[in-house]
């Protein structure tokens, strides 16, 4: 098993009393973990919490990590200036978590959760852009399993023009009847 997986994995366990969340839900945090590290497969932004199951009252950590799939590189500081949305959608609605964000901060989100069910956090970053010469602009495709992309062979140099989209989903005190994931998805 992937030492990033197991990370996440721990890391979710230590704190939160791991042993008192049933199989069923220890089985869909362990699922959700891997099925967002691996969505996102190439070199990425990923979020990680603490702690995915929190009860209302109880305080969220949200970290952010570059990754390059399982392979966790560096924890990233919150960085205003590159974000464009930040936002907590829950029961109550949507919370800009963008103005009371920290510059320069680790983790970028600590706050309490105040709702019951669900909770999507999404944060999209501003555009970035890259440039690289032919040979390597290519290399950089086929890494990242990018094809049917025509290369200008006129020019020395490619660019690319990128945005990044990022989100997960936080557990407050079971709801039945949680209709968030309703209102994310239609």
């Amino acid at each position: 098993m992937n030492k990033s997986i197991l990370f996440t994995f721990f890391f979710n366990q230590k704190k939160v009393g791991y042993s008192k969340i049933n199989p069923n839900e220890k089985i869909a945090l362990f699922l959700l973990t891997f099925f967002i590290a691996t969505t996102v497969f190439a070199h990425e932004y990923i979020f990680i919490a603490y702690n995915y199951v929190v009860k209302q009252g109880e305080k969220l950590e949200l970290h952010l990590f570059v990754s390059d799939g399982f392979n966790i590189e560096a924890e990233r500081p919150f960085k205003k200036s590159i974000i464009k949305n930040f936002e907590l959608i829950s029961e109550k609605g949507k919370t800009d978590l963008l103005n009371s964000a920290v510059e320069g901060k680790f983790p970028i989100l600590e706050m309490d959760i105040d709702f019951k069910g669900l909770g999507l956090i999404h944060m999209s970053r501003d555009y970035a852009q890259i440039t690289m010469q032919n040979d390597k602009f290519k290399d950089y495709l086929r890494v990242d399993n990018i094809e049917n992309i025509t290369i200008d062979t006129t020019k020395k140099q490619q660019t690319e023009r990128y945005t990044r989209y990022l989100k997960t989903l936080i557990q407050s005190d079971r709801k039945e009847n949680d209709s968030i994931y309703k209102m994310v998805v239609l």
